[in-house]
């Protein structure tokens, strides 16, 4: 037998509000409980019921008369009620054919309300992503969506062709923004293939049809002729009272010092990433969940990043405490993400404040990843030993052995990189 999903307005019975209420009017028990309106979709004898708008109540003797009842209050809910309800059944049309209700409430609660909408799909997999705690790939896809609806507000799989995505690469000057908006797009139209929503027959991406332009990288080394003074502007602040300002600084050679560790993987650096008070052995969080090897990667503390890690950490502190005071472990992972972004932002600013102060081209946090690749180099160190440094290896170390030879390599880079500040 072959079920045909249908949706109709309908009390939710299961549950009233504030309970259970009934009155006897000549010697008969009356049910006065108040229950919520709502679409009722049913399928393979099952039911479920979805929300209209906002909540709207009345008890079972007025829902008898709701379908034709002219008071006006009635006729504002029963509008709205209609309204969903279309929504509802349009939604059924599209997807009948491999209806269920997972996909039914995800559609009906997006914003889109459409199957082959690549909004509707766009939310969903930033979800997806929310759901498996990848909250910076949800905000950078987040990001490209509202991109995109901006450049257009409606926009259906069959819309995305070559010619449309070259014409929404010519909207942007900058490729390298261009390519940061599409990627996602990308993810999602495969997503959408794989869910059968979109047909791979018109795919849009490859070699034959358009191609996301290559990022062109931007030249963010620091010479040590410009390195030098900003160690010693630190050097010379280091027992100055801690402000923003000297924090800022104070993380910008620690990063430098430290293999070039970006900023938000220093900002979730814990005392237990601190091994023989001699390394700090970390996971990119870039790069978790996103292969099966994970790297750990081992950072050397020579003198200068330790007395970094004690200036701005509690003697006090355990050892699942962040050594950094930028976030705290009461946060969701939502929260750290946008913790983390607001105060890079802010310690950039502090550091172009300081560049001003020393005369020098303006630089931030990101820089000294970079200086650090290049310098390194330049002391005639190889591209797979800095790859290893910068945690670029597929090698996984792992605190219970980790290679003594790498270790001493490691370390003799740490102090080789802080020589050349000196």
């Amino acid at each position: 037998m072959r079920y045909v999903p249908t949706a109709n307005i309908a009390l939710d019975t299961r549950k009233a509000k504030g309970g259970l209420k009934k009155e006897f009017v000549n010697g008969e028990s009356i049910n006065n409980s108040l229950y919520p309106l709502k679409i009722r979709v049913t399928f393979a004898r099952e039911s479920h019921f979805f929300q209209l708008n906002k909540d709207y109540y009345c008890t079972k003797k007025e829902f008898e008369t709701f379908l034709t009842s002219k008071k006006g209050e009635v006729l504002e809910i029963r509008r709205i009620a209609q309204k969903k309800l279309e929504e509802a059944n349009k939604i059924i049309d599209e997807i009948r054919e491999h209806f269920t209700f997972e996909e039914f409430k995800r559609i009906f609660e997006s914003s889109t309300k459409s199957s082959k909408d690549v909004y509707s799909m766009f939310e969903e997999y930033i979800q997806l992503k929310r759901d498996n705690k990848q909250i910076g790939t949800a905000s950078s896809y987040t990001d490209a969506l509202n991109a995109l609806k901006k450049y257009k507000k409606n926009l259906q799989f069959r819309d995305i062709t070559p010619e449309f995505l070259k014409k929404f690469e010519n909207s942007y000057d900058n490729k390298n923004t261009v390519g940061i908006y599409i990627r996602p797009l990308r993810a999602v139209y495969n997503y959408a293939i794989a869910k059968k929503v979109a047909n791979a027959n018109y795919y849009p991406f490859g070699k034959y049809s358009y191609k996301i332009p290559k990022t062109t990288s931007r030249n963010l080394a620091l010479s040590n002729d410009i390195l030098k003074p900003i160690f010693q502007y630190q050097q010379i602040h280091f027992t100055d009272e801690i402000n923003l300002k000297l924090f800022s600084i104070d993380l910008f050679i620690f990063s430098y010092l430290c293999n070039g560790i970006n900023f938000a993987d220093i900002a979730r650096l814990k005392f237990s990433n601190i091994i023989d008070d001699k390394y700090i052995i970390y996971i990119r969080h870039k790069t978790q969940d996103t292969s099966k090897d994970e790297t750990e990667t081992p950072v050397y503390l020579n003198d200068v990043a330790k007395d970094i890690i004690k200036r701005h950490s509690n003697s006090y502190s355990k050892v699942d405490d962040y050594i950094f005071p930028i976030i705290d472990k009461e946060m969701s992972e939502e929260i750290i993400v946008q913790r983390i972004k607001e105060k890079r932002k802010r310690i950039n600013k502090k550091l172009k404040e300081i560049a001003k102060e020393l005369n020098i081209s303006n630089f931030t946090t990101y820089y000294a990843r970079h200086s650090f690749a290049t310098n390194m180099r330049n002391e005639n160190y190889s591209y797979d030993d800095i790859g290893d440094m910068m945690a670029h290896s597929n090698t996984t170390i792992t605190k219970g052995y980790i290679d003594r030879g790498k270790l001493n390599s490691i370390k003799k880079a740490s102090e080789d990189i802080l020589k050349t500040l000196q």
